[in-house]
């Protein structure tokens, strides 16, 4: 009887009501009404609701890396792990003047793009974000691993549409799609690029809660 305490006693069904003979009645959850019909004891029992848990997705974030006639680099700042609550911080840098965009995969299972075809010079370290922006963004819970994808193409890069656009807001956008949608609309933007105009890195990222 799992969750209860095993009852031994003699019992017998009656119009699909289980009756048990007077015995010990083993304490039950929920609501049990026991009333005293023929010197026997009738045991009606509630089950009780499921406590509902939220359950946090488990996202893909597999380690997507092209590189076309130029190479792209990103890392954490200070390191590749966030803790909740601290500024986040990240650096990029290209092997050739490039539009990058960017775009975040997080621990629930989110799509944002942070940048859309901003222009990189070569060889110059760029913070996201950048002092000049004025935008800060603080690390959210769940804790887990999440990812950053950064592509630098030779020209600009335009592959969402504007119905993929869920919300935008200082040039963050939601997008509107699963991780695996965005890795398959990824993979059909650079099919149709020449290779060597289009690079791409991953950044994967450890949010930690305390």
């Amino acid at each position: 009887m799992n969750r209860f305490e095993r009852v031994d006693a003699t019992s017998r069904d009656v119009q699909g009501v289980k009756t048990y003979w007077p015995m010990r009645v083993a304490p039950a959850l929920g609501i049990v009404v026991a009333a005293l019909l023929s010197a026997c004891v009738t045991e009606v029992v509630e089950v009780p609701q499921r406590e509902i848990v939220q359950v946090v997705p488990d996202c893909d974030v597999p380690r997507l890396s092209t590189r076309g006639s130029y190479s792209v680099e990103a890392w954490g700042v200070p390191d590749a792990h966030f803790n909740v609550g601290e500024p986040l911080t990240i650096q990029m840098r290209v092997s050739a003047p490039s539009y990058v965009t960017l775009f975040h995969v997080s621990t629930s299972c989110k799509v944002t793009r942070l940048l859309d075809n901003k222009q990189m010079p070569m060889a110059q370290i760029i913070s996201f974000p950048g002092r000049a922006s004025g935008m800060a963004i603080t690390v959210k819970p769940p804790s887990g691993e999440e990812a950053f994808y950064v592509i630098a193409t030779l020209k600009e890069l335009a592959f969402l549409s504007p119905g993929d656009i869920q919300s935008q807001s200082g040039g963050v956008a939601a997008i509107d799609m699963s991780p695996a949608q965005f890795y398959v609309r990824l993979e059909q933007a650079r099919a149709r690029m020449n290779p060597a105009e289009w690079s791409l890195t991953t950044l994967r990222t450890t949010v930690v809660e305390h």
